[in-house]
């Protein structure tokens, strides 16, 4: 009895539950240029990130046969973020992607160094752009030093006498720069995104 006096009651009102409309996820051109310039941003990075790798890794083994091996590297902005949140991963990554995208060398060594092959290895080196220091351990003339001191100028040439009066003591890593390029990729990318939305709230005031 209850039952279909409610159901003529709401018969004789005309109200019926009304269905619950269905959530769509909708964003409007705002969002989508967002979304597509920080892809764009994101692909134009690792772009630039893997031939740099490449050509490191070319350059490190191309010194290698000649005589001039790394002695000192240090991390990549990649690298640092790996070893901080997945160090238990970082070998593994360099197996599958490739040492150039965690790691640049900074000190190369090199116990003997043919006379002919001086000119290539200053090229080289000149060419990687994060030498800090090359070590002659072996006996080389002063004209091939200063040739590596001309192609290098930023860069300490220490030859077997000058080692000879320094501490045994390996050379330690310079973190300082070491983020610079992720950082400013991350705040361009930052900068962007806040152009992009406020912009229009922006436009709205005036």
């Amino acid at each position: 009895m209850t039952s279909s006096s409610s159901a003529s009651s709401r018969s004789c009102t005309g109200r019926t539950d009304p269905k619950r409309p269905r959530w769509r996820y909708r964003f409007g051109l705002r969002w989508l240029l967002v979304i597509v310039t920080l892809a764009s941003l994101a692909v134009g990075w690792i772009g630039c990130e893997h031939r740099r790798a490449q050509h490191q890794t070319a350059l490190i083994n191309e010194l290698a046969n000649i005589g001039v091996v790394v002695e000192l590297e240090e991390p990549t902005g990649v690298g640092l973020l790996v070893r901080k949140f997945l160090p238990q991963r970082e070998a593994w990554l360099r197996e599958r992607v490739g040492p150039g995208w965690f790691h640049h060398p900074t000190v190369f060594v090199s116990w003997r160094l043919d006379p002919d092959k001086v000119a290539q290895a200053a090229e080289a080196l000149n060419r990687l752009g994060t030498v800090r220091e090359v070590q002659l351990r072996g006996l080389q003339s002063a004209d091939h030093i200063e040739l590596l001191r001309s192609e290098l100028p930023g860069a300490i040439i220490a030859d077997s006498q000058e080692l000879a009066r320094r501490p045994t003591t390996r050379p330690t890593a310079q973190f300082a720069s070491a983020a610079v390029g992720l950082l400013a990729v991350l705040a361009l990318a930052l900068v962007v995104t806040v152009a992009l939305l406020g912009w229009p709230l922006f436009y709205r005031s005036k």
